[in-house]
């Protein structure tokens, strides 16, 4: 995209995200009381990291995107790592915290999206799978956000731009 910086990961992956966001990483935040910094330094065992892309100019409704990038340590597909969404609210399996919301493709490969019950509105969450890795990108569409449709395009724009090296 004209204007737009790409971030490059050792892990084989480049994204191109708006000049004006920010990358936060383990290695480019090191202050323990950044709340940033305490999200992407507590990883669960099977994380490899988590990178966070965000626009903290916007005064409201903060435009943030995670990437979390895990170890496929149950080999799934990217069907099989769908399923796990399906969480059950309290006792009734009829109920589920996660809704799909559609595929699309990512570097070539298909990916899955989910509307994910959070108290501020819904995380939107898209997964691939791809060579022993789920790489997971989220963003929060927050209840009463008047820009959220121009929001989830530009993350649209964003994530049609990741690519494997």
């Amino acid at each position: 995209m004209a204007n737009w910086k790409i971030y490059t990961n050792q892990l084989g992956f480049t994204i191109e995200i708006p000049n004006s966001w920010k990358i936060y990483a383990a290695d480019t935040s090191t202050n323990p009381d950044d709340p940033v910094w305490n999200y992407l330094n507590h990883l669960e065992p099977n994380q490899l990291g988590i990178i966070s892309f965000r626009n903290d100019e916007e005064p409201y409704f903060n435009l943030s995107l995670d990437l979390k990038i895990s170890t496929n340590i149950k080999n799934l597909t990217s069907d099989s790592w769908a399923e796990s969404f399906f969480v059950p609210l309290a006792t009734d399996p009829k109920t589920n915290l996660a809704s799909p919301a559609g595929q699309l493709t990512i570097s070539g490969l298909p990916a899955k999206r989910f509307n994910v019950f959070a108290f501020m509105g819904y995380n939107i969450i898209t997964g691939i799978v791809y060579k022993n890795k789920i790489f997971e990108f989220s963003y929060l569409s927050e209840a009463g956000d008047p820009n959220s449709e121009s929001k989830s395009q530009l993350y649209d724009q964003i994530l049609s731009t990741f690519e494997f090296k």
